[in-house]
């Protein structure tokens, strides 16, 4: 069900095309409104879609992640995915933001430019909206990644209703969006949930507001249809166990290929974006890892590209390539520290190409 106010859709199971309910019963978070969705049931093709690329600071060759994202966000009850925006602060970044904000989960603020600092907050926040969007974020704390990380994927809540507290709980699941000059998540379970995507960096484009608002209403109905397309389909891709390897971001990529189909593309244009994208994400995890770094380079400095040493030898031999001014907790002291840090980025430095036994 989506809601649109007066009304809400009805998509049923493997039925592209939704059914206009009148009457039913709603609880909208507090901030949220309805979409604004002009029904008129003329010129709506998934095309209108386009739109977001042309007049935003998204990058075309990113479309389909772009797209499978804001599909996915209306599927709570999937694997949600955080969206970092990369670029400088700018007001066409700010722009790009607040409309996909605007699309997906329309609200009476479109941009929060403070974070939760703690798990009440971040409840509190919840209960105000569906999708939580922050503007211009310079770091995240351990302590706020995990609870993203936790309401991403589903959580109880005590329920509140105008503003009382009640005596039972819900279940409260939200996509999470961001907006920052490089990637704040170092949190190995928030990281393999969350897509990183450079924006381009060009002037802003003025809109009257009554432009704006076709444009945006354009966008919607596009993506309503190929919301549809994935509804229909999804159960042909739900249980296909190939996409698991891709961990949080599973529902994402099962996504992505339905998107690339609709929008007549093949599949494999989906998995050249997403492995370009996922590859830029790699890069920038090993170069937030400091034993990773270490193991890349000291494996560089071999020319047989081999090492096999006894794993108390290790911890010696990478003190060679140990950063400089590196703080003494974020190097391990003991071979037994070594080898709880190996564990943690050996999937990491599988996809860069090196294999840890």
């Amino acid at each position: 069900y989506i809601d649109l106010g007066q009304e809400c859709l009805m998509f049923t199971p493997n039925v592209s095309f939704c059914q206009s309910l009148v009457g039913k019963p709603t609880i909208r978070p507090t901030q949220s409104l309805p979409l604004d969705f002009l029904n008129n049931g003329v010129n709506i093709h998934s095309g209108l879609v386009d739109t977001l690329f042309e007049n935003t600071a998204l990058p075309k060759d990113a479309d389909l992640l772009s797209i499978a994202w804001m599909i996915l966000s209306w599927m709570p009850d999937r694997l949600q995915v955080m969206l970092e925006l990369l670029g400088q602060p700018s007001p066409l970044l700010e722009f790009t933001q607040a409309l996909i904000k605007n699309i997906v989960d329309p609200a009476t603020v479109s941009l929060k430019n403070e974070l939760p600092i703690n798990v009440k907050q971040l409840e509190e926040l919840a209960h105000r909206q569906y999708l939580l969007s922050f503007n211009q974020v310079t770091a995240l704390t351990a302590t706020q990644q995990k609870h993203f990380y936790n309401l991403m994927r589903g959580k109880q809540v005590n329920w509140q209703w105008a503003g009382k507290k009640l005596n039972s709980q819900i279940t409260i699941q939200c996509p999470v969006m961001l907006n920052s000059l490089e990637s704040v998540v170092t949190d190995s379970k928030l990281a393999d949930a969350t897509l990183s995507i450079e924006v381009n960096e060009e002037d802003l484009c003025h809109f009257s507001p009554e432009h704006k608002r076709l444009m945006q209403q354009g966008i919607l109905a596009g993506l309503l249809m190929i919301f549809g397309y994935v509804n229909e389909r999804w159960e042909g891709v739900a249980y296909d166990s190939r996409f698991d390897q891709y961990g949080g971001l599973a529902d994402l990529c099962r996504v992505g290929e339905l998107v690339a189909g609709i929008l007549g593309r093949d599949k494999n244009a989906f998995w050249s974006q997403f492995n370009a994208n996922q590859q830029g994400r790699r890069e920038y995890e090993l170069e937030e890892s400091p034993i990773a770094s270490a193991v890349v380079k000291a494996l560089d400095a071999e020319s047989s590209g081999v090492i096999d040493i006894p794993v108390m030898e290790w911890l010696a031999h990478l003190e060679e390539y140990r950063p400089e001014g590196l703080s003494s907790e974020l190097w391990p002291t003991s071979s037994r520290g070594l080898g709880a840090k190996f564990k943690l980025i050996k999937p990491l430095l599988r996809d860069a190409g090196i294999t840890l036994t």
